[in-house]
């Protein structure tokens, strides 16, 4: 593969769009004046008080879960916040379509406008924020590994009638667990509220790299960071639920702009720094070494990144410190009725080794995608994002916050049907899940 071919890209990128400028501008601007109401209408509704929209205790809705926007006054039922998803969806579509006619400066504003929001907002959707407390509680206060007990070892606590997975042991790397640990003896209301503001501060970091990796790489960075800062499922899953994938990610693209950037040392440490929050993004380092031309730099500073991650995460908690990949391992044995290998099987009646088939098909798919990398006949980033979103479409536990794993990937790797897929696996999963909140 020649060296220079991870910066071979096609003058322009993003979403096609052939109206007047006029009208762009006029439906441009109002669908990020839409996202930004209706995100906004949602965030208050979340916080006014205790609805589907929180899943945390059925009973109880503290202020110190509420928030800043407590006692807003604003209500909404469910079939009101399917109409709303859908509403934003339609917002997002419009707002990349139209991104020629839009001001920069209007869009980045528009973009923090949402991040804040979102950060703002009690943990909506899920309940896994209250999780990450809970291990974070585990450690400091009562002296419990979350890699050996789940949060059912600290019932007495005041996080853990909140807590919906008590049995599960931490999934997350050591990077993440003393990060909450930084957190925990600050008080409960800290902790949580911290992991939010890290997880609104990922997000914008997240939006950042991207647009350098796109400027970077010689293309318009304004629809990338649209097709980022926009998203309406990153948003409101990933920053408002408080979901850690947000800061994995943010990571990885960070490790990604380095290595474009020609630090190739930096970008493996930032990586390593990324599957120690959260070990799916563990799939980008065999493309990012083909993809990069001083291999050499990156093998030596990802070594050393991980001699270092290992040594901090023995030091904190032992030779326990490695169950964290055995308990995602068998958290991966799960199974949901939104994932693509379960649908699938009882679309056609069932079948019954529907999960050993999703597994071949990701193990074939990335193969593949590694020859065709190795190859030249692909860029390596457009070639991960494929990686990734093949790894949360042959889950057997697909979540929403899985499907926006390739998003920044295809951002930036100028490749619209990675886009186009992207897209559509999150409306998927949405219209799965939908018609159950709608009632």
């Amino acid at each position: 593969m020649e060296a220079n071919a991870a910066l071979r890209v096609p003058p322009r990128a993003g979403v096609p769009s052939r109206l007047p400028r006029a009208v762009g501008a006029a439906l441009g601007y109002g669908s990020l004046a839409a996202l930004l109401a209706l995100t906004g209408l949602l965030v208050l509704a979340a916080a006014n008080k205790l609805t589907f929209m929180v899943p945390a205790n059925p009973a109880r809705f503290p202020s110190w879960v509420a928030g800043p926007l407590a006692h807003s006054g604003v209500t909404i039922t469910g079939r009101g916040f399917v109409f709303a998803l859908i509403g934003l969806s339609g917002a997002y579509g419009v707002a990349l379509a139209c991104h020629r006619s839009l001001d920069r400066r209007v869009v980045v504003a528009a973009i923090g406008g949402l991040i804040a929001l979102c950060t703002l907002a009690p943990p909506i959707l899920s309940a896994d924020l209250f999780s990450y407390v809970a291990y974070a509680r585990m450690g400091v206060l009562h002296g419990i590994s979350p890699y050996i007990h789940g949060p059912v070892a600290i019932k007495h606590d005041a996080v853990y009638p909140f807590t919906h997975w008590v049995f599960t042991r931490s999934v997350y790397g050591p990077v993440f667990t003393l990060t909450s640990y930084a957190l925990a003896p600050l008080g409960l209301t800290a902790t949580l509220w911290g992991l939010k503001a890290l997880e609104g501060v990922a997000a914008a970091v997240m939006v950042a790299a991207t647009w350098s990796i796109a400027r970077r790489l010689g293309r318009d960075p304004l629809p990338a960071a649209m097709i980022v800062g926009l998203n309406p499922v990153l948003l409101l899953y990933g920053v408002g639920g408080g979901h850690n994938d947000v800061l994995m990610l943010s990571l990885a693209m960070v490790g990604v702009l380095w290595v474009v950037s020609g630090r190739a040392a930096s970008g493996a440490a930032a990586l390593v720094a990324s599957v120690a929050v959260k070990a799916s993004t563990a799939i980008v380092a065999p493309f990012m070494l083909l993809g990069t031309p001083d291999r050499g730099r990156l093998v030596r500073g990802g070594v050393l990144a991980t001699a270092i991650v290992a040594v901090v995460g023995f030091a904190a908690f032992g030779t326990h410190v490695v169950g964290f990949l055995v308990q995602l391992e068998k958290h991966q044995s799960l199974s949901s009725t939104s994932s693509w290998p379960e649908t699938l099987s009882g679309f056609f009646g069932h079948i019954p080794a529907a999960d050993a088939i999703g597994r071949a098909a990701f193990a074939l798919g990335v193969v593949g995608l590694l020859w065709a990398t190795w190859r030249g006949s692909i860029d390596w980033i457009p070639a991960t994002g494929w990686a990734l979103l093949l790894l949360a479409v042959t889950s057997p536990w697909l979540l929403a916050w899985y499907t926006f794993w390739p998003l920044p990937f295809a951002a930036v790797g100028n490749d619209r049907r990675l886009l186009g897929a992207t897209l559509f696996t999150e409306l998927l999963f949405l219209s799965h899940r939908l018609p159950g909140i709608a009632g």
